[in-house]
């Protein structure tokens, strides 16, 4: 939706490749599963040692995606000739900013999630409510800035891949926290108004395949605008789930 706003030369959704269709079909894939798993107690309950089954699963259906991904973006993009886009920015400069960026982005993210659990032990918020709600957007805000950052470049795929590539890989990290939780499978322990939340991103990434297949034209379009819309409204509606099934 923000991507959509900042993009004022053109439509965003109409100006995006159709390859996203795959990835943001990928991410509905993890996202259904996910949310099957915390809301059935009998599948997240299935595992092996301490591994939930679901989680698995979602790390067997990532890669197989990400492999897929892979093998159509090789295929569907034609050989272009190499041009430097940014003359004062070498290779070698580029990777360390990266690494260095990345490395603190790492440590502000750890420091967030002990300050948001003591947060939500003083404030008596759920654990689920301050994840979803705050924690989710404190970590969001490296991806925003990146994904405007695009969008001033024109690098509309750049900024759609990113998110969606990010949906994707937010359920990989489930996966990896599952292995690192020894108590058991990890899905098996959240909360269920969690599948809120995942019913909720899987209902607004139908909204925007929605909005990439009929918004074709080169312009803002009514589709465009619409899919804004509905957009805020179905996250208003998950705020609103989160914050009752927290206080509840």
């Amino acid at each position: 939706m923000l991507a959509d706003a900042a993009a004022r030369k053109s439509a965003f959704y109409g100006a995006l490749a159709q390859a996203h269709m795959l990835s943001a079909s990928a991410g509905l894939l993890l996202m259904g599963v996910a949310a099957l798993a915390v809301m059935s107690p009998i599948i997240s309950g299935l595992a092996i040692g301490h591994v939930g089954a679901p989680s698995i699963a979602l790390g067997i259906l990532y890669f197989a995606a990400a492999r897929l991904l892979y093998a159509v973006e090789v295929r569907a993009t034609p050989a272009m000739e190499k041009h430097d886009a940014h003359p004062g920015v070498s290779l070698r400069s580029a990777i360390v900013k990266c690494i260095v960026a990345g490395a603190a982005v790492t440590a502000a993210g750890a420091l967030i999630a002990v300050s948001a659990d003591r947060i939500s032990e003083e404030a008596g918020i759920s654990q689920s409510a301050m994840g979803v709600l705050f924690v989710g957007a404190a970590t969001s805000l490296p991806e925003i800035v990146s994904v405007l950052a695009a969008i001033r470049l024109n690098a509309y795929d750049l900024a759609a891949g990113n998110l969606f590539g990010s949906n994707m890989f937010n359920i990989l990290v489930l996966v990896v926290d599952d292995v690192t939780y020894l108590e058991g499978p990890l899905l098996r322990d959240a909360s269920p108004s969690l599948a809120a939340t995942a019913v909720v991103a899987m209902m607004m990434t139908g909204v925007v395949m929605a909005a990439m297949r009929f918004a074709r034209e080169k312009r803002m379009t009514a589709i465009d605008s619409a899919a804004g819309v509905v957009l805020f409204i179905l996250y208003a509606l998950n705020v609103w789930l989160i914050a009752a099934a927290g206080t509840a």
